[in-house]
């Protein structure tokens, strides 16, 4: 399989700035509002800190196109790149498409968190799907960090719908949780993500902060269940696959 791969180099600046998210409103509603799924970090249970706090880490891309993804909204960064498989293409919205196989994806990036003793790296990634017809969206038994599956993985919003060029897609918005004892070597936070055929990927957001050891997660926690057998099968999917990660990450500017 062809393998695509795409490099972001973010603009000169960045990594010292603190901004909110300017979320894709133009083509869906804004995630972060009242009554969808998006939280930023401030307001949400499993967070308690801010975009642009000292040692904290935060990216999100809400378009994708052929010439660099580019962030909506960043902060700590050292290095970023977004990239997908030869079988998916952008749809006229900006979102990853491919409907006929299913959509394999991934977020790299690179930057460090201040961590102290008794704590733990928190990582939290929200996505957003959009699903004609039937179907979940997003791969739940496929979402994965340094190999590793999500502590939480729950959907935040499934009661939604946009209507775009006469189709009607239920907008499925979901969070998924890593509390990891240490950060990883170089700092370096390798995501991978799938998504039914048909599905459209949206919008991505990842925030990472240092929280105490037991720090609450969600009030009703209502996981989506991962079967004990995935972590081996999708592994070696992946090997088999060859999610493509030679180019090294995209240095910022200074």
């Amino acid at each position: 399989m062809k393998q695509l791969t795409l490099s972001l180099l973010l603009a000169a600046g960045l990594a010292g700035q603190s901004g909110l998210a300017s979320a894709d409103i133009a083509n869906s509603p804004n995630p972060y509002s009242a009554a969808y799924g998006f939280d930023y970090p401030q307001q949400a249970v499993w967070g308690g800190w801010s975009r642009g706090d000292a040692g904290t880490v935060y990216a999100e891309w809400d378009s994708f196109n052929f010439d660099g993804q580019l962030l909506a909204g960043s902060y700590g960064l050292t290095g970023a790149q977004f990239g997908w498989d030869g079988g998916t293409s952008i749809d006229g919205n900006g979102n990853l498409a491919n409907d006929t196989d299913s959509i394999f994806a991934y977020a790299d990036i690179q930057g460090s968190v201040a961590q102290a003793s008794e704590q733990v790296v928190r990582v939290a990634m929200q996505s957003e799907a959009w699903v004609a017809g039937s179907g979940d969206g997003v791969d739940y038994d496929n979402i994965w960090l340094n190999g590793l599956t999500p502590t939480f993985l729950g959907l935040t919003d499934t009661g939604n719908s946009v209507v775009v060029d006469s189709i009607e897609y239920a907008l499925y918005q979901s969070l998924a949780i890593w509390d990891l004892d240490f950060a990883p070597t170089d700092d370096l936070y390798l995501f991978d993500l799938s998504a039914a055929a048909g599905t459209r990927i949206a919008q991505v957001a990842i925030d990472m902060a240092a929280v105490a050891q037991g720090a609450p997660i969600s009030e009703a926690p209502v996981a989506v269940p991962l079967p004990g057998a995935a972590w081996m099968f999708m592994s070696a999917l992946f090997g088999m696959l060859a999610v493509r990660r030679k180019s090294p990450l995209s240095p910022l500017s200074a």
